[in-house]
């Protein structure tokens, strides 16, 4: 059995400097680097208690990290550990409308995931996200567990949260032919040869009020029935969104069509020419608002 102590979470000097300069923003990080605070125990009490209605009767958790820090991971296997009646795939939601859905069926005891894809594919607008902060609101009053990955914490207020968690490094543990033994894959000594992966620890920091409070360490197995049948759902939506003909927003046809509008003048402000926006264009995501709203201001100065 590994012990945690002797894991290498790094694969190279690189990724140590990255981190380094990280901790160096991040004071807080770097204390609790420095602490090697690891508080699993306290975490798992606490969902324990609040989904047996000690405390109170609901977590929801907020999985943040950079692309490929295998949060979606992470989240399968917190929600496997909460769920008592037996987690499924199935209440992973990959679009918003899924979401919805996957929510209204749970009921007391269940947990359920919402993907990081629902933010690239799945959200089309500040209105949709309001909606899904309004939706994890409410599930307080529920005997449930759900779990957000998300790729940028400006989404939610952190404050809805039972728990704010941020991948921090990882470590991936497999077996080559030149070394029957488990070692970090990514620093083999014999790299072309082929590696069979069996698990991974994720280092996570614990956020509360931006600070870094704690690490929680979580060990990953892939070679179960829970993740084959997640990865073979997203391979399946990743297809289909591949398969639709997405066109990229013409911004200053759709600048000049919106400068058409009756009484356009009366919205200057951001915030007024979002709310125009939301109702004549509901679809937008909140960067294509934002670069279109800065296009109506270059076409109004040219008019």
């Amino acid at each position: 059995m590994t012990r945690l102590d002797q894991i290498k979470f790094y694969k190279d000097k690189l990724e140590l400097r990255l981190l380094k300069t990280k901790t160096r923003k991040e004071r807080s990080l770097k204390r609790l680097f420095k602490r090697k605070l690891i508080i699993n125990q306290e975490i798992d009490d606490s969902i324990y208690r609040r989904l047996h209605g000690v405390i109170e009767n609901f977590v929801t958790i907020l999985l943040l990290g950079e692309q490929g820090s295998i949060k979606s991971s992470v989240g399968l296997c917190l929600c496997e550990k909460t769920d008592q009646k037996g987690f499924t795939a199935k209440r992973v939601a990959f679009l918003y409308e899924e979401f919805k859905q996957i929510l209204n069926k749970l009921q007391i005891g269940e947990s359920s995931q919402l993907d990081e894809l629902v933010f690239q594919h799945g959200v089309g607008s500040q209105r949709i996200i309001e909606e899904i902060q309004t939706i994890i609101e409410t599930v307080r009053r529920n005997q449930t567990c759900m779990v957000i990955i998300s790729p940028e914490e400006k989404y939610f207020p952190e404050e809805i949260f039972t728990f704010v968690m941020e991948t921090i490094d990882c470590c991936l543990l497999g077996t080559c032919t030149a070394d029957q033994e488990p070692h970090e894959i990514r620093s083999c000594d014999t790299p072309d040869k082929e590696h069979h992966m069996e698990k991974a620890y994720v280092r996570l920091a614990i956020k509360k009020r931006g600070e870094y409070i704690g690490f929680y360490i979580q060990e990953i197995k892939w070679n179960n029935k829970i993740w084959k049948e997640y990865d073979k759902r997203k391979t399946a939506f990743l297809k289909l969104v591949k398969s639709q003909d997405f066109k990229k927003l013409d911004y200053e046809k759709e600048a000049n069509r919106i400068l058409e509008i009756k009484d356009i003048d009366d919205y200057k402000t951001n915030k007024q020419l979002k709310l125009l926006l939301e109702k004549k264009i509901p679809n937008l995501t909140v960067e294509e608002k934002n670069l279109l709203i800065e296009q109506i201001k270059i076409q109004k100065r040219r008019r």
